[in-house]
């Protein structure tokens, strides 16, 4: 839900922010998806 946020605002902090989450959580997030996603397919 927020990475979608993300991708749609493309400002990272400003989403994190937003959601009070500390942006370096946020990188973390989109990198695990990012390396998720191969197992998703």
């Amino acid at each position: 839900q927020i990475l979608r946020e993300w991708e749609q605002s493309g400002n990272g902090v400003e989403v994190a922010q937003k959601h009070q989450i500390h942006p370096q959580t946020l990188y973390r997030w989109k990198r695990a998806m990012e390396q998720g996603a191969q197992t998703y397919l």
